[in-house]
């Protein structure tokens, strides 16, 4: 890779090349969610419906190496040119706030960009449900959050951390990789991990979280058995504890956090159950004038059903209790808003949980 000089030594003066500036001006501009640099295209951007070209010539790989030796500092470039992939963040005064992406593909380096706001976002900036506000009442046990990988789950964390620090005084230790939003002390007193940087691992930084005097301790979902034990003991502690996972649905979120404990799975399962106190499952639908996405969300709290679901995950009534006891189910959501033309139907059924209601409430339409 180029981006060093003649010399050997690594070019990083001046500031980041105007051209990324500029994109990820027009990037914000246009509310796209991530910029894609890869060497030989165009510019492109995620936005609500799809992927979108933008202006711009195609991208020199001379032009991509720069860019990312300006963009890391000398010790994320080593791990870049060591493993050909490196995720993290960074922020300064020309490019705002970003998370980004870079790894290797047909002997050049991609580079993926998501702008990150400066602020914190809050449950009614999100449209999160109102429900959510009885967080500030649990005095332990587990909050998971489930959504499919781009729809919401860190933004959604960041405005729970935002809503405890407004409202109480905690130790509120956070456990990231790498590190989105930055959270200023309020009543709280927030203390930020990056793995990589601060910690050596996800597991070491949950470990050590144990002889920190924390109230709340939030993370992503768990890397491994040993990220999943330090979870399920920090809970057990009397700590409270906010992690997020990759699932489309209630039961997926489930099992996919039980499978990853290395402990028996039904001793497992049992615990859990005992410490799972709210799941919320959320997705971003694409709204159908193109203006952006909408939420929709529904919000678990313990009950004996949730509680039998996650200790006999093959019984047959864990369907029934799931859909019958809810207020406003994902999809009477997804109903509601295609009838009101916001989503197209396509979408409804696509985001169901019971495509068969979908459908009906489609020919009804």
């Amino acid at each position: 890779m180029s981006g060093r000089d003649s010399s050997g030594k690594r070019d990083s003066s001046g500031p980041v090349v105007p051209w990324i500036v500029g994109l990820l001006d027009e990037v914000r501009k246009q509310g796209g969610e991530c910029l894609h640099l890869k060497v030989g295209t165009p510019p492109r951007v995620r936005m609500a419906d799809g992927l979108k070209p933008m202006q711009g010539a195609r991208i020199a790989k001379k032009d991509s190496e720069a860019a990312v030796a300006k963009l890391l500092n000398p010790s994320q470039f080593d791990r870049l040119e060591s493993s050909n992939v490196l995720e993290g963040s960074l922020a300064n005064d020309v490019l705002g706030r970003l998370r980004f992406r870079i790894f290797r593909q047909r002997g050049s380096y991609e580079i993926l960009l998501w702008p990150v706001s400066a602020q914190s976002p809050t449950f009614s900036s999100l449209k999160l449900p109102l429900a959510l506000g009885c967080l500030e009442l649990l005095r332990s046990g587990i909050v998971l959050v489930a959504a499919p990988a781009g729809h919401g789950k860190s933004s959604t964390i960041a405005a729970m951390v935002d809503f405890l620090n407004r409202r109480q005084s905690y130790h509120i230790l956070c456990v990231e990789d790498p590190i989105e939003y930055v959270h200023g002390s309020a009543r709280s007193l927030i203390d930020q991990i990056e793995v990589g940087r601060d910690v050596p691992s996800q597991a070491k930084g949950l470990c050590d979280a144990m002889r920190m005097d924390v109230d709340v301790v939030v993370t992503e979902a768990p890397e491994d058995g040993e990220s999943v034990e330090s979870l399920l003991r920090l809970a057990e502690a009397g700590h409270r504890v906010i992690v997020s996972t990759a699932a489309p649905n209630l039961a997926a979120a489930i099992d996919g956090f039980v499978e990853r404990a290395a402990s028996s799975k039904t001793a497992f399962r049992e615990r859990f159950a005992r410490q799972l106190r709210l799941l919320l499952v959320q997705f971003l639908v694409p709204r159908l004038d193109g203006n952006g996405q909408v939420l929709v969300a529904d919000l678990y709290q313990r009950e004996a059903w949730l509680e039998r679901m996650i200790v006999e995950p093959e019984s047959a009534e864990k369907w029934q209790y799931s859909h019958e006891k809810r207020d406003s189910t994902i999809d009477e959501q997804l109903i509601r808003l295609a009838r009101m033309d916001t989503i197209r139907w396509s979408d409804a059924l696509y985001y169901a949980d019971d495509r068969t209601q979908v459908e009906r409430a489609m020919l009804l339409a």
